[in-house]
This record gives structure tokens, sequence and C-alpha cells, in this order.
């Protein structure tokens, strides 16, 4: 494990260096509720955190082939050389467990909270990095895995629990394989932090990324 960043700015200011007051992704200033869900985007705190990574990492995305499965309105077609989009329920939408798409098509992939929905995780860790270039990387993130050092898995959709499979630990990231980089990110509105995962076939497009995120954010490499 090799870490890149000891300091993580305050969770009061974005990383972007945002107003703390204006949601950073739509410029409101209304909000409503304890996570401050803004009234005009709609976006809470998990989405924020992550928009100031990406706030971050902008410069790196421009030429690059992007597949987007979650349905993160917030990340802009042009940020990207090209974007498909695959939204879940939708025809001819994608299955993140078997990607009808050759190998190496894309060199960025999005999946939100996508994971703890789908049977079979190992087979969609896979698939997305089977569908990834050389340079590419797979950006993920699943809910509040750093609050418990064990995947629980229910084996089934559990409709309690928002009909995930499973409420994942910090054992996830043997489950991510190597190389795989944990950037701790934090929404500039609340206290919020989250951990976000970047998962790619090689080292080298991770140090790229850990070079532009060097003295903002706390980033791991496993």
């Amino acid at each position: 494990m090799r870490l890149f960043r000891r300091n993580l700015q305050s969770g009061h200011g974005s990383a972007a260096g945002s107003d703390p007051k204006r949601c950073p992704v739509c410029g409101s200033t209304s909000f409503r509720g304890d996570r401050l869900t803004c009234t005009q985007c709609t976006h809470g705190d998990r989405h924020r955190a992550v928009f100031a990574f990406y706030e971050l990492i902008r410069p790196n995305l421009t030429n690059r082939r992007a597949l987007i499965f979650s349905g993160e309105n917030w990340l802009q077609d042009d940020w990207f050389a090209s974007c498909e989009r695959s939204f879940y329920g939708i025809e001819n939408h994608l299955d993140v467990q078997s990607v009808d798409r050759p190998d190496e098509s894309y060199d960025w992939v999005v999946c939100n909270h996508v994971l703890e929905h789908v049977e079979n995780d190992v087979a969609a860790i896979g698939e997305m990095r089977r569908i990834l270039s050389g340079d590419g990387v797979a950006q993920i993130t699943v809910p509040s895995p750093a609050r418990k050092l064990k995947t629980l898995d229910w084996g089934y959709p559990n409709e309690e629990k928002h009909g995930h499979y499973r409420s994942y630990g910090g054992d996830m990231l043997r489950k991510l394989g190597s190389p795989v980089m944990a950037v701790v990110v934090a929404d500039g509105l609340t206290t919020h932090r989250d951990v976000l995962f970047l998962v790619a076939r090689s080292e080298r497009p991770l140090y790229g990324l850990a070079d532009r995120l060097r003295n903002k954010l706390i980033c791991l490499m496993f």
C-alpha cells in the first residue's frame, strides 16, 4: 500500500474550492434535509463529494472514451472524447455483469452505487476491467464501504435494504483486485466523506491521477 497524501481538507470546504453555501454542481443556494440535498439539481452529499473529485481530474478526461453505468447527470458528456450511457431498465441497456462490448472499448468507466444491486459483483468487476483500454480506469463507488471491515452478503435483493444484494465493508478491496487506488473524497457543504475506488489494468494511469490529486486528496494505492 502506498500513501500519496496524509491530509484532507475540512469537510466544510470542497476540494474544488467552491463556495460552501452554494451547490457546486448547479450553483443553487437552496437545500433541504440534514444532508443538504439541493432543491434545484437534487444532488446530495455523496454526489457533491464525487463531483469535487471530477473537478480536480477533468483535464485527464478530455481524450477518453467513457461508459457511464449509473445515471450521473452531473457528469457532462463533453468532458470526454466520447460518452455512452447505460440506464438500467431502459431498452438496450448494458448488463454490467456481461457487457456486450469488445475488449478495450473504453478508457473511462463510471459505476456509482451499482455493484450492490447486481447478483454477481465479481463478474461485473471483471467485465469492467475487460472493456478498459491499457491506460483505462474504472471509477467505482458503493455505499459506505469504510464503516465496517467485512461485507455482509444476503445472496438476494433485500427489499429492506433498497434492493441491495450486499452491504460492502473494507474487504471490498480484495474483490476489486490489483491495481486499485482508493481516494477519500469530501462534500464541501457537509461533514460527509466517502471512499472512491479507481480500478485499472496497470498502475500507470493510476499514478497519473495520483499526481493530479497530490496535495489535494488522500490517495492509497493497493
